[in-house]
């Protein structure tokens, strides 16, 4: 059956995530006034939150002070941001452990133990996927039944990023149009979607949970070229199976590189001064040459685990 994912469905998905429902949800033993309304009052917390200042006190303050009903519980990612502590230039919080961290002393990886499926169909070696500042710590099984005690919801937060310095990294990641590996994975990669698609269907098949977010925020090519920072992520994606993707799509390949190619040195002339009439020549690319198959790609393997992942979970666990 074609799987079709317009913008406007994605945005009635419950926000800028894939949101799985898991099966046989423990029951909740009491109700906040915002879960009766069904109103989501959510937070995201990484699993150190819970390691430094103990996992009822966390509770506690984000009940106490947030009234939240939701926690989003950084299960697997690689990002300071959204799995460490604090990080500069920000303030440090009221309360917790008060130190910054940096990329020296934050590593990432999966704060839960990782089950059978990751094991046996993870491109990367699943030992090396565990984040390993926490030591053994299991983020959910420590604060799932605690939280559902108070009536809390929970999220498992799933980014899409990886640790390009990961034993067999490579196989996962984009390629730019030299076909040198770039920073992020690629959608279309059937590495990538073995590792997710395990990833999350272990996840929801060993935890109680309410839903799985799968984070993603990132811009394609066009975007990049466009983008003021110097901080680029390449033009790409240019991998084999992208390629053959815009093939069958009837994207003329060699067309994307050159658009893409010519956007960048029209980009980088005008950042230096020059006068967009000093620095266009020839006609513009068409728009659909000039597209490549990441926004593709994400919807395609969005609905795949929207698709899979359920019926897996009814296996039994």
């Amino acid at each position: 059956m074609k799987q079709s994912i317009t913008r406007r469905d994605f945005a009635k998905s419950l926000g800028a995530a894939a949101i799985l429902s898991a099966t046989r949800v423990a029951p909740i033993a009491a109700e906040s006034p915002a879960r009766r309304h069904n109103k989501t009052i959510g937070i995201q917390i990484p699993a150190v939150s819970f390691v430094d200042e103990g996992v009822e006190q966390v509770l506690d303050i984000v009940q106490q002070q947030g009234r939240v009903n939701t926690l989003f519980l950084t299960t697997f990612s690689y990002t300071l941001g959204t799995a460490g502590r604090q990080e500069r230039p920000g303030e440090l919080p009221d309360h917790g452990l008060q130190v910054y961290d940096t990329y020296d002393t934050f590593q990432g990886g999966s704060y839960t133990a990782l089950g059978p499926r990751v094991r046996a169909n993870s491109p990367i070696p699943a030992s090396a996927l565990r984040a390993p500042e926490l030591g053994d710590f299991d983020v959910l099984s420590s604060v799932l039944p605690p939280a559902r005690k108070r009536g809390l919801k929970c999220y498992a937060f799933i980014a899409d990023n990886i640790k390009l310095t990961l034993p067999q990294a490579e196989k996962v990641l984009e390629r730019g149009i030299d076909g040198k590996p770039l920073r992020n994975v690629c959608f279309n990669n059937p590495h990538y979607k073995q590792l997710i698609l395990s990833l999350i269907a272990d996840t929801i098949r060993s935890y109680p949970l309410d839903r799985v977010m799968w984070r993603s925020e990132r811009m394609g090519a066009f975007g990049n070229v466009l983008e003021v920072s110097a901080n680029r992520t390449g033009l790409g994606c240019f991998c084999e199976f992208c390629q053959d993707k815009a093939k069958r799509l009837g994207v003329r390949v060699e067309k994307a590189k050159e658009g893409l190619l010519a956007l960048q040195k029209f980009v980088d002339a005008t950042k230096a001064g020059k006068h967009p009439e000093e620095v266009h020549s020839g006609r513009h690319p068409r728009r659909r040459e000039g597209r490549v198959s990441r926004r593709s790609g994400w919807c395609d393997l969005r609905a795949q685990v929207l698709r899979d992942a359920p019926l897996d979970t009814r296996r039994g666990r």
